[in-house]
């Protein structure tokens, strides 16, 4: 009887739709969606990948065995670069009370991720990030920004670069010119809460109004936009 049980949830893991894998993890509560999902658990792929409102597209996904024996959901997502479509490697990880992310190599539309932000896109290497309940448990990797200038003075062709950190329960993406002067602040919470500090340093007297106009608050030594949001 009790090799039959065993045989019965081995052929159900085999043969486990890759939806209903995805669906068992929970990722739409981290805001992270799959809109088209086919093919079986071990080889199965999404053809609409989202973050948020912003949409990645198709990649291939497979759930990872070996992970499963510690009761970790592990799921591989892939696809090669190509003209318009940037090359994605990363693993999503969902367990009990714990959601991450590691040996993620990818690039994040990102006009419309976190709100009216001017951000082109982000551009993830080597990043692990690893939350208990809501709270960032360990986070490391580089991201790169770039910025689309639709503010006033604010051109920067390299972008913008910072190391992931945990800071206050919080993930923190500190990113910052290579001048320094302007710097952005993304605080993303486990629940798919996140935050934004925009801070433009320097002497911009000379377009105060127009900074002013487009929501920034002059605070002494910088103009500043903050918002927040939910994935």
């Amino acid at each position: 009887m009790l090799t039959s049980v065993v045989l019965f949830l081995l052929l159900l893991i085999i043969f486990m739709p890759l939806r209903a894998a995805l669906g068992a993890a929970d990722l739409g509560s981290r805001g992270i969606g799959a809109r088209e999902a086919g093919g079986l658990v071990w080889n199965g792929y999404i053809n609409d990948l989202t973050v948020g409102d912003t949409t990645i597209g198709g990649v291939g996904a497979a759930l990872r065995p070996l992970p499963l024996f510690i009761g970790q959901l592990r799921f591989h997502l892939e696809r090669p670069g190509a003209i318009g479509r940037p090359a994605i490697n990363a693993d999503f990880i969902s367990g009990i009370g714990r959601f991450g992310v590691e040996n993620a190599n990818m690039t994040l539309p990102a006009a419309s991720l976190f709100g009216a932000l001017p951000l082109g896109e982000l551009n993830l290497q080597d990043v692990e990030i690893s939350f208990v309940g809501n709270r960032c448990n360990h986070a490391e990797g580089t991201v790169r920004a770039s910025v689309t200038a639709v503010l006033p003075g604010l051109d920067l062709p390299g972008g913008m670069v910072g190391t992931l950190r945990c800071d206050g329960g919080a993930l923190l993406v500190p990113l910052a010119s290579q001048t320094g002067m302007e710097m952005l602040d993304l605080r993303i919470f486990g629940d798919g809460h996140y935050t934004t500090r925009l801070k433009l340093g320097g002497d911009r007297a000379a377009m105060a109004g127009a900074l002013a106009a487009a929501g920034l608050q002059d605070n002494g030594d910088g103009f500043v936009l903050e918002s927040e949001g939910q994935f």
